[in-house]
């Protein structure tokens, strides 16, 4: 009797921090991308070596489009930022003056989608395309770059092919990705440019983009349709003087994305009129190997980003065919959990089982108090609750309450 009270009045407090250090030393390369004109969403797929991509939730959208006026999501961008967030952005529309706005903590439960207007003063503004998300730490924010056309602007490199398209690189900064500094000029190559790329080369900025000049003969417009590279040593330029033409063996290109892979850097690309994807790599921005045809994609990815990652683990069975794996400090949270009385853990997983009646009452909350799950005496099945630890619980916390006859339990999971 005396042990059973003791059990009934055993208290725990337990803090367990999802992916506050992630420590799966294998990195996997993730590719979100689009597919037909964005009208489903955002689609991922993975590798393991950066070139052979697997799709994965049966090849289906994980965040389906809300916003503009044409509800899209096209030219999906990801960052993983400090806090290990995922944060995307997207193209939401073809004339639309703001940009989507999205985060998660593990890719599949997302956040209430939002609209950045950047371009709310500029009323004039006919777009805002391709934006791409990158976290500075140097400075410990995020910036936001775009392509916009506003008319009346730059005229010397107005055409009259595209729809009169003169667009130029904008951008702006974030702490926390809810409050904005005003939008701001980017870069201005003397070309009509859209899809810029951010990255990071040791002490230097790198940025890349798409000359989209198109044939004007009244102007002696040649069109180009391909990337160009320019360097700064901070994150907001001034970006310097561009590269040559990075070859791509004549394709038209866009959608350009970088990743450090070894010791050289491998930049993706759309060939979007033949429905290919390209890799070309280098490991000083000078000499390129690679070329068309040489990444395994899905059948159909459009414009995307490819970004890394540690802590994924590909599982099939999974529904979306991927999980995190659990942090070293949320494995030896998860061995005290076991110890608490009709609790256990497995694969991320915590279980109840009520056979013992220890408990009379079991509820989990919310971290803002709204209750998630409640079980009473006689609840069905076979007296085991199972919760899913990874990224379950809205805001990521779960409070469990669990009452006895003449004692409590209570656990508080921020997960």
């Amino acid at each position: 009797m005396q042990k059973q009270n003791q059990i009934i009045h055993y208290s725990l407090q337990l803090i367990i921090l999802l992916f506050c250090c992630v420590t799966a030393q294998t990195t996997t390369y993730l590719f979100c991308f689009f597919k037909n004109n964005g009208e489903d969403g955002m689609h991922l797929a993975y590798s393991l070596n950066g070139e052979s991509f697997t799709a994965l939730n049966s090849d289906q959208s994980l965040i389906k489009p809300q916003l503009g006026k044409d509800r899209l999501m096209r030219d999906p961008s990801i960052v993983r930022g400090p806090d290990n967030i995922f944060h995307l952005v997207w193209t939401t529309g073809w004339n639309d003056r703001c940009i989507g706005y999205a985060n998660s903590k593990d890719l599949i439960t997302w956040s209430k989608q939002d609209s950045i207007f950047v371009m709310k003063n500029e009323p004039t503004a006919k777009n805002c395309w391709a934006p791409e998300i990158f976290y500075d730490a140097a400075s410990d924010q995020y910036i936001i770059i775009w392509s916009t056309t506003i008319p009346g602007k730059f005229p010397e490199t107005r055409a009259s092919c595209d729809n009169g398209g003169n667009h130029r690189l904008y951008y702006v900064t974030s702490k926390d990705l809810k409050k904005f500094s005003e939008t701001k000029l980017f870069y201005d190559p003397g070309f009509n440019c859209i899809d810029g790329f951010l990255a990071k080369d040791e002490n230097r900025y790198v940025l890349v983009l798409k000359n989209e000049t198109c044939t004007d003969a009244v102007k002696g417009f040649i069109a180009a349709k391909n990337f160009r590279i320019a360097f700064a040593d901070a994150v907001t330029g001034p970006f310097g003087n561009l590269t040559g033409v990075l070859s791509t063996g004549g394709d038209w290109v866009e959608g350009p994305s970088m990743v450090k892979i070894g010791d050289a850097w491998y930049l993706y690309y759309d060939i979007y009129g033949k429905g290919r994807y390209g890799i070309r790599k280098s490991k000083d921005f000078k000499t390129w190997s690679g070329g068309a045809d040489n990444m395994t994609k899905p059948n159909g990815a459009r414009h995307g980003t490819v970004f890394a990652v540690t802590g994924f683990i590909a599982d099939k069975g999974e529904k979306t065919g991927f999980r995190w794996e659990a942090t070293s400090l949320q494995r030896q949270n998860q061995e005290k959990l076991s110890h608490a009385p009709s609790f256990f853990v497995a694969r991320e997983t915590l279980f109840y089982n009520n056979k013992s009646s220890i408990f009379q009452m079991v509820r989990v909350f919310s971290i803002d108090g709204k209750l998630l799950c409640e079980l009473k005496p006689g609840f069905k099945g076979d007296g085991t609750l199972k919760l899913a630890l990874v990224m379950r619980a809205p805001h990521g916390v779960m409070l469990i309450d669990a009452t006895g006859v003449t004692g409590r339990f209570s656990t508080k999971l921020v997960w």
